[in-house]
């Protein structure tokens, strides 16, 4: 008893602390350190005073190696923890110190903690970065690869192939924005795996394709590998449930109409009033991707002048042949639903939207009041995508968006018809219940009927 008290008075002078704070308390009373013990003094002789390092040397302080450009990581998944995300004491740490290897080996910006990917095996841990691109430059020298080949194989005598009729005169849309950050997923929080770019074509597949990952990004899917459905996985979590507080970034109003206003950090923000648990205090802070797979607006091309059609001769016999291969040169292949999406045209919707705009019953937020007096922990989470969490103190003064789940958005699963009603029958004639002299006459005559039958 003399060790808790020791703890409670302890727990009393310093405040309300953390779990951690007091399990360490506990282990240094149960398990006090050595006291240390300082070395005899020994006559050294005089040391010479060292020179004063110049004015350029004391301008450029050593870097320390330490420091890592990401936030507090451990924070942030503490406060998941406090309202029942399954995140253990072990794998936190684990997760800390893998970011804090990976910020060491890797020359990026704006790095986070973007979550974890549940699979059949061995889960992903997705980092979110924004790489120097002399780093990575494996895609570019891959296509140049590519291209280097097509041209050898053409100067070495193969003529080319004739190349292949476009029925379809649309175009796939294209857009950089999808690709702004890069994404590293790992098995083991070591090794780190960059995942392949993503295009407008394969989001729009992987919105009617629903897969539970296997833990290899190698494997084979029936329209991609399991690597390239993560990131398309990835990029449409990304964009819909990354949200900030409101105030924290703005646009520039004198931004011309033809530029794309890009939202910029207001300097004098200083954190939210009246708490984080209202959905009007938050925005999307990226801008939310259309049904076919973009986040902007491409340029509309001018279209082409149809060429003239030549003139029919009538002495030509194959005239005939040549009028049915135009018609049939015009018709297309029937597109599939996730083409239909792909080449539909819409309008996205403005910059740093409120949440609350999304619609009655789109997010939910919860708010933990207990943890202290002073500090109130909020997370809100959006009904669409189950596992997506941003966490937040009374002020957001620390905050962060973190998935931990499986990949799967949540579906609208039709109900099946209720059975038909049964109808009663018709023309039913009520009759009144036997009394018991009845019944017993009718017993009589069924065994004197018996009797007379065995004689």
């Amino acid at each position: 008893m003399d060790k808790l008290e020791q703890l409670l008075k302890q727990v009393t002078t310093l405040g309300t602390c953390s779990k951690r704070d007091i399990m360490a308390l506990w282990s240094d009373l149960n398990w006090p350190a050595p006291p240390v013990q300082m070395p005899e003094a020994v006559d050294k002789p005089a040391e010479k005073p060292a020179e004063e390092p110049t004015e350029e040397e004391a301008e450029e302080p050593e870097e320390d190696p330490a420091e890592v450009p990401y936030p507090d990581v451990m924070s942030v998944l503490d406060m998941l923890q406090r309202h029942g995300v399954s995140i253990s004491n072990e794998e936190m740490v684990s997760i800390a110190a893998g970011l804090h290897q990976f910020a060491k080996d890797k020359a990026c910006a704006d790095m986070r903690f973007f979550g974890r990917v549940t699979t059949d095996t061995k889960p992903y841990y997705v980092i979110e970065a924004k790489p120097d691109d002399d780093e990575y430059p494996e895609e570019e020298a891959a296509e140049e690869e590519a291209e280097e080949e097509a041209e050898e194989e053409q100067e070495g005598g193969v003529p080319p192939g004739p190349k292949p009729v476009q029925t379809n005169k649309q175009v796939a849309p294209t857009d950089g924005e999808l690709n702004a950050f890069v994404y590293f997923a790992s098995s083991d929080l070591k090794s780190w795996t960059r995942l392949p770019n993503v295009t407008p074509t394969a989001v729009c597949e992987s919105r009617y394709h629903s897969y539970i990952l296997t833990g290899d990004l190698g494997h084979a899917f029936p329209t991609s590998s399991e690597a390239a459905h993560l990131r398309c996985i990835v990029a449409r979590l990304a964009f819909s449930t990354t949200i900030h507080p409101k105030g924290m970034y703005a646009t520039d109003p004198e931004a011309e109409e033809d530029e794309a206003p890009e939202p910029e950090l207001n300097e004098e923000w200083a954190g939210l009033e009246g708490g984080a648990g209202d959905l009007t205090k938050w925005v999307h802070y990226r801008p939310l991707m259309m049904k076919n797979g973009t986040v902007t607006v491409p340029e509309e091309e001018e279209e082409e002048e149809p060429e003239d059609e030549e003139e029919e001769d009538e002495d030509d016999p194959r005239r005939f042949v040549k009028k049915e291969a135009a018609k049939r040169a015009k018709w297309a292949a029937p597109r599939s639903t996730a083409e239909n999406d792909l080449y539909s045209k819409q309008t996205p919707p403005r910059l740093l939207r409120s949440i609350s705009e999304d619609g009655t019953g789109a997010w939910r937020v919860r708010t933990l009041r207990h943890v202290s007096e002073q500090q109130q922990i909020s997370l809100i989470e959006p009904l669409a995508w189950p596992g997506a969490f941003t966490v937040s103190d009374d002020k957001a003064t620390v905050f962060a968006t973190v998935y931990i789940g499986d990949g799967m958005k949540r579906q609208a699963l039709s109900m099946p018809p209720p059975p038909p009603l049964m109808e009663p029958e018709e023309n039913l004639d009520e009759e009144a219940d036997p009394t018991a002299e009845q019944e017993a006459e009718v017993r009589r005559k069924a065994e004197k009927e018996q009797e007379e039958d065995d004689e």
